[in-house]
C-alpha cells in the first residue's frame, strides 16, 4: 500500500544520493565504485522474525570484484554511520589480508585507533571473530584482534552529526577520516590488483 510512498520518498533520494557519493568516493580513492542500495524487502526465510520489511537503509559503494574493500551507508532509528572494508573475503582474500595486517600492522592500528578517537570501531558484522590468533601468529602480535576476524570493517558513528554543511560534505569528510583504512588493503596484494587508477 506505501510502495509509491517508499519510492518517492526513500529509494530515489537514496539512488541519488549513491550517485552523489560515488563521485565523491571515486574521487578520494582512485577506484570506480559503483552504487547500490539495498531491499526494504528481508530475507525471512531462516529467521524467527518473519517482518517483512527492513526497518534501515543501507548503501553500498564497491568495485564489485572479491577481496577489495567496500564503504557502508547505515540509517536506521538505532544509529547513522559510515564504514568502509571487507565484510566478506574469499578464504585467499582473507589469507592475503591477514598476512598484510601481520607484516605491516602499524597503519592498520593507526587507522583504527583514529576512528577509536572520534567513537568508532571495528564492526562486528559477519561471522564472528575467532576464539584465537590464527597460526603462524599468536596472541602476542599487536594486531590480534584484527588477525582473529573473517571481515574487516571500520565504523565511524554519525549520530548527531552536524548537518548543516549538508548531508554529502558530513559523509565526504566522514570518508576522509576512514580513508587510511580503506587504504590499508592496498597491501593486501590481490586485494587492489588493477583497481586503483
Amino acid at each position: 500500500a506505501n510502495k509509491a510512498r517508499y519510492t518517492d520518498t526513500l529509494r530515489k533520494p537514496a539512488e541519488a544520493l549513491g550517485q552523489v557519493m560515488a563521485a565523491e568516493l571515486n574521487r578520494m580513492t582512485g577506484c570506480t565504485l559503483q552504487p547500490k542500495v539495498y531491499r526494504i524487502n528481508r530475507d525471512v526465510r531462516f529467521s524467527k522474525d518473519k517482518s517483512p520489511y527492513n526497518t534501515h537503509l543501507h548503501l553500498l559503494w564497491s568495485t564489485g570484484a572479491e577481496d577489495r574493500p567496500g564503504w557502508f551507508l547505515a540509517v536506521a532509528p538505532a544509529g547513522f554511520s559510515l564504514s568502509t572494508g571487507v565484510m566478506s573475503f574469499t578464504p585467499g582474500g582473507l589469507d592475503r589480508a591477514r598476512h598484510a595486517i601481520a607484516d605491516d600492522p602499524q597503519p592498520w592500528l593507526a587507522a583504527v585507533h583514529a576512528i577509536r578517537d572520534h567513537g568508532g570501531d571495528i564492526a562486528d558484522w559477519g561471522e564472528p571473530p575467532l576464539k584465537r590468533v590464527p597460526k603462524p601468529w599468536d596472541d602476542t602480535h599487536p594486531a590480534a584482534d584484527l588477525l582473529r576476524r573473517k571481515s574487516l570493517i571500520l565504523t565511524l558513528p554519525l549520530d548527531g552529526a552536524d548537518l548543516s554543511p549538508g548531508l554529502v560534505p558530513v559523509l565526504a569528510a566522514a570518508a576522509e577520516r576512514l580513508l587510511p583504512f580503506w587504504a590499508c588493503f592496498d597491501g593486501a596484494g590481490a586485494c587492489f590488483d588493477g583497481g586503483v587508477a
